[in-house]
């Protein structure tokens, strides 16, 4: 379970590949595996498309602020895995190192 700040109160996100809605007082107490269509920005009503531009952006924040030396490796491998991350919220991408034979039956 996860604890949220006051000021997040209701979201509809992807889960599992289901669309789901928590609202909830103060505390909110959620299950973890929310976390991350929460980090990245998802919404189960809208389309794919805006998904992944709002996956995109959070990533692209994320990785402009990593800018020096001894985050370069950490990184270049964020931007590699970049498509393994957005499975996480049922994000997909032709070509993409999570749909490479294989990939997936390793995780």
């Amino acid at each position: 379970m996860l604890w949220l700040p006051r000021r997040m109160r209701t979201w509809k996100v992807y889960s599992g590949g289901a669309a789901r809605q928590i609202t909830n007082s103060w505390p909110i107490v959620i299950p973890i595996q929310i976390l991350p269509a929460i980090l990245f920005e998802q919404n189960a009503e809208s389309p794919v498309e805006e998904n992944q531009r709002r996956f995109e952006a959070v990533m692209d924040r994320l990785l402009q602020g990593m800018d020096t030396a001894e985050s370069e490796d950490l990184r270049r491998q964020l931007d590699r895995t970049r498509s393994m991350l957005g499975a996480l919220v049922d994000l997909h991408w032709e070509d993409s190192l999570y749909e490479r034979p294989g990939t997936q039956a390793a995780l």
